[in-house]
């Protein structure tokens, strides 16, 4: 209830909710003026008891000096808050709520970059912070209005705000003004580190863009705190170009280096400080990213001839082995367009696979494919993200009659299958590759899975694979343990698949190979003359890998080695896939050829010798295709990049007669052009970033400099942990913004698109760097910030835990009085009728208020007399009051 104080001053005792009805109090006068001659207590009774139903109806309320006090604490849990300190503002906490009164209730909430209430306020308080949200950055006013938030009602309320005053987001003042305006006082605790040197790399400076070739000037602006010696050294891509000693003083140094851009691409830039006397280790890494233009920069993982023929076509060639493909999307932006000939999945890992299909979608990157006997559908590609980025699926459709299958799963489950430590257990591997397995065959294909360790049993018989839900809740029944004995379990699979009429009968093994000694030669050899292959996967560190090979090649199958057993279900899908399919088509034949972009100026292509088997997909373009109809060459668009498919290889095997062919070097010139990414110069895109705040800003305009207004610009921002889309407003004519935050260290990747309807119009790519977390830009606290915030919110710099508890001295919270007045007012009224009747209760009433009785015992004795006297008619006796006054005057006369 807000009600209206009966003073001006700023610490005012009561107030009233309705004020109008003091008005009534006018009539006290007139009650007096009313009064009788001898009946001056009884008015005053009279006038006391209006004035208090006056009050009452005024809806009186007075202070409560023993209201409850609520207090949220903010605890900063950012990274520039060292352990010490930690450690101090939690025993603040605690020492803070042991001193609370009972009726006070506190709260807590912990906050870096965001603010987390932990705790709303509450009468029964446990204080210990369990979370840290965003710790890289700190916004002490997020923290500051959240604080507010949990503090309802019209008592006294109190933010305590614990923090180094180290502050990204630049509202905590205001935020405190709010609290302020808002009845909240805000209180802090600076939570203060001992004093230390230290050196800061405040910036690494370089031009955004230069040419193959250029001279690229570097700036590497440190700070320190104390004069010293400190070796500097610039680092290229990875590779140390420079080191400089110098002599920093106190403040500020600028480091001059020079570098020369020798490739197109991306040239990473990283700047390192070594000093003797620092504080923070982290922040003495800079770095910055310069986009360098040329020729088209290529990355290529593979062993073919593909590399060469572009090298000679003039494009900038990255030779890697498979493994070392960048995992990231952003360590992948640099390039134009990346090759992969003749890989298989099985030599990438799934993050890496994850990063091509992220490249292409997300930043315009272009992928070509070149195929082999270890690509595509042999390769592993099934129910990847590569088969998902590429313009071809792995299903197999050609004309030849595809075989029956039946195949048998054998699965260890002995102890050795367990995990170890966090590792996780084999057997839980082994239960999804059933289940993979399980979705990827025909209906009309059988299936089988025997577990085993020191002896067998068919956790699922033959049966087909349309049973998918039954056979799948049977293999979750898997578990591990016992010892290992492999061969009676083969013999079992043996048997059963003897008996099955189908064209393909094969076994695939998963096992560490530990098992007990049998003649497993003969038998797999008896397997095999019975048409029932056999491959083996070793699964774990501790294979053995040798026994498992041996199976393998006795049994005519192929061998796996699953180091990483995140694999496994790619392996299996892989295996079954191959077994049960005629991937590899291996005929002469001249390629069917269709009109497209890709071959556009290119003759004939000769005769081809083989391909792997794989579908084109609807939106793909298919260029090349086999008498099959399945496609030789495909490409289309995959989000905001391309990809194309070349399902034959470049070497020797199938392409003999294309190592004669005139245009060979312009075919693969022209497809990898194709698929590289375009930048557009309609499109110029700014990025700043401040503490862990990123702006975008896009320029877009037409060849004649106009502005090109209502596009739909899209950006999508690649970090080095997670990716985010945004959706860019006009603010301007020909200007669109939008602002996200960052917060994992490393190189960021902006890729903006513009879009007029569905035609793009637009595209641009362009780095951003984080070096370390914004915390660390400037490690030493801030007390002068947290000064202001006291004296902007109305509360002070806390010293003692005691102190963020102690009711204000001006405490100013409210009750309502006015039912007890209400009360006092009938009492009073009351009273009154009854001293008006009662002359005893009168001459009390008269004591009371301190005014003697001027009636004698005959005035009271005459007065009781009068009572009787008659009310109506004419008295019996015309003389007895005559009498009675006379018996009344010889009383008075004889005292």
């Amino acid at each position: 209830m807000v009600g209206v104080p009966i003073v001006a001053a700023e610490q005012y005792v009561m107030r009233f909710a309705w004020p109008w009805a003091l008005v009534l109090l006018a009539l006290l006068p007139w009650v007096w003026r009313r009064r009788a001659p001898d009946g001056a207590h009884l008015a005053a009774l009279r006038g006391a008891s209006l004035a208090l139903a006056v009050l009452a109806l005024g809806g009186m309320q007075v202070v409560d000096r023993g209201a409850p006090l609520q207090v949220v604490f903010a605890l900063d849990r950012s990274d520039s808050v060292g352990p010490q300190q930690a450690a101090r503002a939690e025993q603040f906490l605690s020492e803070a709520v042991r001193a609370r009164r009972a009726q006070d209730r506190v709260g807590l909430v912990t906050f870096g970059g965001e603010a987390v209430a932990e705790q709303a306020p509450s009468e029964v308080a446990d204080l210990r912070p369990s979370q840290r949200p965003s710790p890289h950055h700190t916004d002490v006013g997020a923290a500051i209005r959240l604080s507010a938030s949990l503090l309802a009602g019209d008592g006294p309320r109190r933010v305590v705000v614990l923090s180094d005053g180290a502050d990204h987001g630049g509202e905590a003042v205001e935020a405190a003004r709010e609290a302020r305006a808002a009845g909240v006082q805000v209180d802090v605790v600076p939570l203060l580190p001992p004093a230390s040197p230290e050196v800061v790399v405040e910036e690494v400076s370089a031009p955004s863009r230069v040419a193959v070739g250029e001279r690229v000037p570097v700036w590497v602006r440190v700070r320190s705190t104390a004069p010293q010696d400190a070796a500097v050294e610039l680092w290229v891509d990875g590779v140390l170009s420079d080191r400089a000693t110098v002599n920093l003083k106190e403040g500020r140094t600028l480091v001059p280096f020079a570098v020369v851009a020798s490739r197109a691409g991306w040239l990473d830039l990283q700047a390192r400080v070594r000093a003797a006397r620092d504080g923070v280790a982290e922040n003495n890494v800079g770095r910055a990213v310069v986009v360098v233009s040329g020729p088209p920069q290529v990355l290529y993982a593979g062993s073919g001839r593909v590399a060469d023929l572009l090298q000679a076509q003039g494009f900038a060639v990255q030779r890697v082995p498979p493994y070392r493909l960048p995992g990231t999307s952003t360590a992948l932006a640099g390039y134009g367009a990346v090759v992969l000939e003749d890989v298989s999945a099985l030599n990438l890992s799934r993050p890496q696979m994850d990063a091509l299909k992220d490249y292409v979608r997300d930043l315009g990157g272009g992928l070509v494919v070149v195929g082999g006997p270890h690509a595509y559908g042999v390769g592993g590609y099934a129910r990847t993200a590569l088969e998902e980025v590429l313009p071809v699926s792995m299903e197999v459709q050609h004309r030849v009659a595809l075989p029956s299958m039946a195949l048998v799963l054998v699965l260890d489950t002995s102890g050795s299958m367990g995990g170890v430590g966090t590792e996780t257990a084999k057997v839980e591997l082994a239960k999804e590759v059933a289940r993979s397995v399980v979705e990827l065959l025909g209906d009309r294909d059988l299936i089988g899975v025997l577990q085993f360790d020191q002896s067998y049993r068919w956790l699922v018989p033959l049966v087909p694979a349309r049973e998918r839900d039954r056979i799948v809740a049977q293999v979750a029944r898997l578990r591990a343990g016992g010892g290992t004995d492999l061969l009676p379990a083969l013999r079992a699979a043996y048997e059963a698949l003897r008996g099955v009429e189908a064209q393909v009968r094969h076994v695939i093994v998963l096992s560490d190979g530990q098992t007990d000694p049998g003649d497993f030669e003969r038998w797999v050899r008896r397997m095999r003359a019975d048409r029932i292959t056999l491959s083996a996967v070793s699964v774990g560190k501790d294979a053995d890998v040798d026994f498992m090979r041996a199976l393998s090649r006795w049994g005519g199958g192929r061998h796996y080695v699953a180091r990483d057993t995140s694999v496994l279900p790619q392996i299996f899908v892989t295996e079954a896939l191959v077994s049960a399919r005629s991937y590899l088509v291996e005929e002469r034949f001249v390629p069917q050829r269709q009109p497209g972009e890709l071959l556009k100026g290119i003759g004939p292509a000769p005769a081809l010798r083989g391909y792997v088997a794989t579908t084109a997909k609807p939106a793909s373009q298919v260029e090349l295709s086999s008498p099959h109809r399945d496609p030789v060459l495909a490409s289309w668009r995959y989000g905001l990049g391309r990809a194309v498919a070349f399902t034959s290889d470049a070497v020797p095997r199938w392409s003999v007669e294309w190592q004669s062919w005139p245009e060979l070097a312009r075919f693969w010139s022209q497809v990898v052009r194709w698929a590289a990414r375009q930048e557009s110069a309609a499109l110029e895109v700014r990025a700043e970033l401040r503490g862990a705040r990123l702006r975008l800003r896009a320029d877009a305009r037409d060849a004649d400099g106009g502005y090109l207004d209502g596009l739909r610009v899209e950006a999508r921002v690649a970090g080095p942990q997670s990716s985010e889309r945004l959706v860019m407003r006009q603010t301007a004519p020909g200007w669109y913004e939008a602002e996200t935050t960052v917060s994992a260290t490393g190189v960021y990747t902006v890729a903006v698109t513009a879009w007029q309807g569905s035609h793009r119009v637009g595209h641009s790519l362009v780095p951003v760097v984080l070096p370390y977390p914004p915390e660390l830009e400037d490690p030493q606290p801030n007390p002068v910030l947290l000064g202001r915030v006291a004296e902007a919110g109305g509360g002070r710099v806390l010293r003692t835990p005691q102190e963020a508890l102690a009711p204000p001295p001006e405490l100013r919270d409210f009750k309502d009085a006015w039912p007890q007045l209400a009360t006092a007012s009938l009492v009073l009224f009351l009273l009154e009728l009854l001293a008006r009747r009662v002359p005893v209760v009168a001459g009390w009433v008269a004591a009371v208020a301190g005014r003697p009785s001027t009636a004698t015992p005959a005035d009271v004795w005459y007065a009781e007399a009068d009572r009787w006297r008659a009310r109506a008619g004419p008295p019996p006796d015309p003389d007895a009051e005559r009498r009675a006054r006379l018996y009344v005057a010889r009383l008075k006369g004889g005292e």
